[in-house]
């Protein structure tokens, strides 16, 4: 029934407009294809000529990198196919005893091992999982391209498409596809971001076309990738709901069954396990907020880089309101006012939402409770240049759009270096700058939201109408 569906809207769109339907369709595939070529020859280059070791030195500069591929992705994939692994159960030796994340991450690893299966049938098992967990980064950051290209992409105007628009997309698509964070840590070595990326910002798609049903399933399959996708899901909610309480509503149900029904086995069979593990990565409670000096080696909070800096009095204030999750739940909760202020500005000004999508996915990172590592960033890498591109399609001259563009993402870009050869504790000092960036894209109206009283006012208003409209019901239910 799916399948037909998909083909009857295919036809549709051939019938309709056949001719520019068919050039967008070229033009994914060709930016799918070529993001996969440009990521697998700079990948193989960089392999080639450099030793990656947990530091590596380039220049003069050190690279801080990380083993994750093949201390843990490898090894879930081999397991979980030839050992009838339970990720949940814990009752194996590192890596598997430290399983992390939602069970779909391994599902999709999984099901690309079955490629490599069939391309490197002669070597052994564990081989032919390392090159599913290579291949896997490549091919959803490919996918993440072609999606940037379509949401800059405007609809059609009486039939006609805008050429300045098609080209400001493929500009965008292409920053994604030489982003230097991006080309680092997901494409040469291999972490884990690439796939909550992918399909949170397929949900951030669908809910940008109106099919919020679609849109909150897909969002469940982000976190049940990488829970770091669960703090878009008030966001998108109650943006939904301040426009349409119905399709709020069924945003949320249909992000709930989805997340319900793949947790299944896992959460009949270890249910605490399975839920634990979401929330507190490895087998042990490890998200560390101690002020002792000694976890200053690893962690990555502000608390620790205020250690790392000599700031103590500044590290011990941070770690007092860090300790209660404070300034997290601040963050999302001035957010979560925002978007009940601003959603129809939000829903009428599509830059304006791209702006603060943006923003929020950048805020959360600076304050996530157990800290931040670089390589989380390409999460709202493309949240950025989204935001970005939008933004400089607003000037009326498009000379000036251009200018600005190419200065934004050589900042951007210029940021992307600067913290890849910079030691740790400067990490917040970059997602700062980058938060910064990205608030200069906002328009005035989102600026003044927390201070404009007839946004309170309206949202009074809107309140009273939606309990009106309960009590309506209630009592026709009633008669």
């Amino acid at each position: 029934m799916f399948i037909t569906k998909i083909f009857h809207r295919i036809r549709e769109k051939l019938t309709q407009n056949s001719y520019d339907y068919l050039i967008q369709l070229t033009i994914c595939f060709s930016l799918f294809v070529l993001s996969l070529v440009i990521r697998t020859v700079i990948r193989t280059w960089f392999l080639s000529n450099f030793n990656v070791t947990p530091y590596i030195s380039v220049e003069g500069w050190y690279w801080e990198t990380y083993q994750d591929a093949d201390t843990y992705y490898q090894h879930y994939i081999y397991s979980f196919k030839y050992e009838s692994w339970n990720p949940y159960r814990l009752d194996r030796e590192l890596p598997l005893s430290g399983y992390v994340y939602g069970p779909i991450f391994v599902y999709c690893l999984v099901f690309l091992s079955y490629f490599t299966d069939i391309f490197y049938p002669g070597i052994p098992r564990l081989d032919r999982a390392w090159k599913a967990v290579v291949f896997a980064p490549t091919f959803f950051d490919s996918l993440t391209t072609v999606l940037i290209y379509l949401i800059v992409l405007k609809s059609l105007k009486e039939g006609r498409r805008s050429k300045l628009n098609v080209i400001y997309s493929l500009l965008a698509a292409l920053s994604y596809i030489f982003m230097p964070l991006v080309l680092f840590y997901n494409n040469i070595m291999f972490l884990n971001t690439y796939m909550v990326t992918f399909f949170s910002f397929l949900s951030f798609y669908f809910l940008h076309k109106g099919k919020h049903r679609l849109s909150g399933g897909i969002l469940a399959l982000a976190i049940l990738t990488k829970l770091v996708a669960f703090f878009l899901m008030p966001i998108w909610f109650l943006y939904l709901l301040r426009n349409n309480m119905r399709k709020g509503l069924e945003f949320l149900l249909s992000t709930a069954i989805t997340l319900i029904f793949f947790s299944l086995p896992w959460l009949v069979m270890n249910p605490f396990n399975y839920i634990y593990q979401q929330f507190w990565p490895g087998q042990t409670l490890n998200t560390v907020f101690s002020i002792e000096y000694r976890w200053i080696m690893w962690a990555t909070t502000p608390t620790h880089a205020f250690l790392y800096w000599g700031w103590e009095n500044l590290a011990t204030f941070y770690y007092q309101l860090n300790s209660l999750y404070l300034p997290l739940f601040l963050f999302i909760l001035v957010s979560c006012i925002i978007v009940m202020l601003k959603a129809t500005h939000m829903d009428l000004k599509r830059s304006s939402f791209f702006s603060f999508n943006a923003m929020f996915t950048i805020g959360f990172h600076i304050f996530l409770s157990r800290g931040n590592y670089k390589y989380y960033d390409t999460f709202f890498i493309p949240f950025v240049i989204i935001a970005i591109t939008e933004w400089v399609q607003n000037f009326k001259r498009k000379e000036i759009g251009i200018t600005l563009f190419i200065i934004f993402m050589g900042w951007i870009v210029f940021l992307n270096i600067w913290i890849i050869i910079k030691i740790k504790w400067l990490h917040i000092f970059f997602t700062f700058l980058i938060f910064v960036t990205v608030i200069i894209t906002y328009n005035l109206e989102m600026h003044l939201a927390l201070f404009q009283k007839n946004n309170y006012t309206s949202l009074w208003l809107y309140i009273k109408e939606q309990g009106r409209k309960i009590k309506k019901t209630k009592i026709k239910e009633n008669n």
